[in-house]
Parts: C-alpha cells; sequence; structure tokens
C-alpha cells in the first residue's frame, strides 16, 4: 500500500484537468468559467505573502459551514495547484509519512462598494504550505449596463508561503485520507477540459486582434498560425495560449465569465501578450512590481500544460476566414 500511494503521489505531479469538451452551447458554463484580471502570473508564488495582507485577512473573516467549497470544488483545486503550481520544493517536511491531507477555508469580507455583492475566500493547503485567494464576483457595471455574476469561487492568487502558520480555529477544515485524494487524482488524470468550437473561434479572432496590435510584425496573414491551448480549470478563470508561429504567451482573464460569448463580444476581458524571447526573468526581483515580465520557472509551466497537455490548433490564414480550425488532440495512454 504504501509504494502504491508514492507512486500516485508522483503521478499527481503530472495530472490533466476536468472532463472532455462538448460542442453543445449548454455545457459551456462549466466548460470555461474565466475570471479576475490577474496578472500575467503569480508572479510572488515563491515569495511569502506581504504582511498588510495578512493583516487585512485576519481582520475580517467569517465561518459558516453551508456556504463552504464542497468536495468536488475542493478536489478540483487540488488538480488545479498539482498541474500549475505545487512542486517537491513546497511540500511540507512530513509529506512521505502523511496520512491526510488537510484542508483549511474562511471567507473573507473586505470593504467593498455597496453595490458589490462579491465573496471572497481563502483556502490552506498546509500540505503544499499554500494558500490560496479565492473571489465570486457578484456587482454591476453601470456604464455599461452590464452585471457580472459567477456561479462558483474562482482562484485569483496562489501564494506559497515556506513558514505557513495558520489557526485552526479560524477556519472550517475538512480532512481527506491520502489515498482517498490520490486516488481521485490518479483516476482523473487524462480527463481534459476545453473551450467549444464556437468559442474556440472567438479566442481565434482575439488572438488575431492582438497580435495584429501588439505584434504586427509577427503575424502573416497570408500564413497559417499555429497555437497550443492548455487545457482549462473549472476553478480559474484563464485562458492561457502558446503561440508557436510568433513564439508568444498569451493570456486571457475577466472577471465575467468567459465560457459566455457575450463577455467576449463585451470586451469584458484582459489579454496579455509574453515574448519568450525578451519578457522572461529568473525572479520577480528583477523586475519588481512589474506584471509586464514572467518567471522562466511559469514560463516553463505554462509550456508544458500548453504543449504536452493541451490541444494543437492550426488557425486558418486571414485571408482565408471560412477556412475550419483544424484541431488536434492527443489521446493520453491508459494504464
Amino acid at each position: 500500500m504504501r509504494h502504491w500511494r508514492q507512486a500516485l503521489r508522483v503521478l499527481a505531479c503530472v495530472i490533466l484537468t476536468a472532463t472532455l469538451f462538448a460542442d453543445d452551447a449548454e455545457q459551456a458554463d462549466v466548460i470555461i468559467t474565466i475570471g479576475p484580471n490577474l496578472p500575467a502570473a503569480p508572479v510572488v508564488e515563491m515569495l511569502p505573502p506581504p504582511v498588510e495582507a495578512e493583516d487585512d485577512t485576519e481582520e475580517a473573516a467569517s465561518l459558516d459551514p453551508a456556504t463552504a467549497p464542497d468536495r468536488d470544488y475542493l478536489f478540483s483545486l487540488l488538480r488545479y495547484l498539482y498541474r500549475w503550481h505545487i512542486d517537491a520544493a513546497m511540500l511540507a517536511d512530513d509529506f512521505n509519512t502523511a496520512d491526510s491531507v488537510v484542508i483549511a477555508y474562511r471567507e473573507l469580507t473586505p470593504e467593498t462598494d455597496d453595490s458589490d455583492n462579491s465573496r471572497f475566500g481563502e483556502v490552506i493547503v498546509p500540505i503544499a504550505r499554500t494558500r490560496v485567494m479565492l473571489k465570486q464576483a457578484d456587482y454591476q457595471i453601470e456604464e455599461l449596463d452590464l452585471e457580472v455574476k459567477n456561479q462558483r469561487f474562482n482562484v485569483v492568487n496562489v501564494i506559497y508561503d515556506p513558514e505557513l502558520e495558520w489557526d485552526h480555529e479560524d477556519y472550517l477544515v475538512q480532512v481527506y485520507t491520502v489515498d482517498e485524494v490520490f486516488e481521485w487524482l490518479h483516476e482523473t488524470r487524462n480527463d481534459q477540459l476545453f473551450p467549444t468550437r464556437e468559442l474556440l473561434k472567438m479566442i481565434r479572432d482575439e488572438v488575431r486582434e492582438e497580435a495584429g496590435e501588439e505584434r504586427p510584425d509577427l503575424v502573416k496573414p497570408s500564413e497559417p498560425q499555429v497555437v497550443y491551448l492548455a487545457p482549462v480549470s473549472p476553478v480559474i478563470n484563464e485562458v492561457w495560449i502558446y503561440w508557436e508561429t510568433g513564439q508568444q504567451l498569451i493570456h486571457f482573464t475577466s472577471d465575467d465569465d468567459l465560457g459566455d460569448i457575450d463577455t467576449w463580444r463585451s470586451e469584458l476581458h484582459h489579454v496579455e501578450l509574453f515574448d519568450l524571447r525578451k519578457d522572461v526573468v529568473v525572479s520577480p526581483l528583477e523586475k519588481p512590481g512589474s506584471n509586464a515580465y514572467i518567471t522562466k520557472d511559469w514560463a516553463g509551466r505554462v509550456l508544458f500544460n500548453c504543449v504536452v497537455l493541451g490541444a494543437k490548433l492550426i488557425l486558418p490564414p486571414e485571408d482565408q476566414p471560412e477556412a475550419e480550425i483544424i484541431i488536434e488532440i492527443s489521446s493520453p495512454a491508459e494504464d
């Protein structure tokens, strides 16, 4: 049993995401829930959280079991952390001998505008010495007469805290056996989640527009463009794309649901391009306070998720607007 469990721990580090995408629009709301305007990546992921942030968190928190995330959400959150954030250096010293996985949650109540009914939460994963900040958007944009409302919490930041300390009395604590967690992760490791074909066309148009504005020197309208799309997660509002032809990483985020085509039409989303030759640094300390760069470590994680785990899309030339997008999704090998 011990060897089997250790093997699962290794396999969990390379797991894939949720369910295979569908072409019907009815499933769009579960296919992408892409959220807040984040920096290019959690550039402070390897740094302790600022003292000010911890103080604000301690001032206003509430515990209500009825509103806490359920097991399915928490396990999906763990899967996201394994794919994008956690590595061997982050694991607690007693990881190899641990028999349980503790997940602690509390809801935060920061000051917001009177018209903002968004919910905020914090999840602690002690075994990975990690804090996860969550948001469930619920507010009006009066100028545009639009409502932004998420159906679930979405990740807004992941913070690795090597000196993680927390008080059990301040959180709702759920405990699962290591076997239960890693058996679920193993069973779902080959599941993949991608946008519908209709949404892919919207994303294609956004990629072309953004690339044309930011890097017109790399765009060749008469030639097809090759991009890789990372599988999306139901616990974070973002899309990562590797534009192979232009050697750029493209990052989409939004407070509104990017699984809804109206979000793309209303342009309630944020997009950033990162040149793999110019915008990658070893440490965020090289460019403190700037979100214009990503670390070499994060670039590697994005490329792994896009190229190894993702879908290859061949976008037709711009002078062939009616041509279909060619989608190549590798089928993971079975045990």
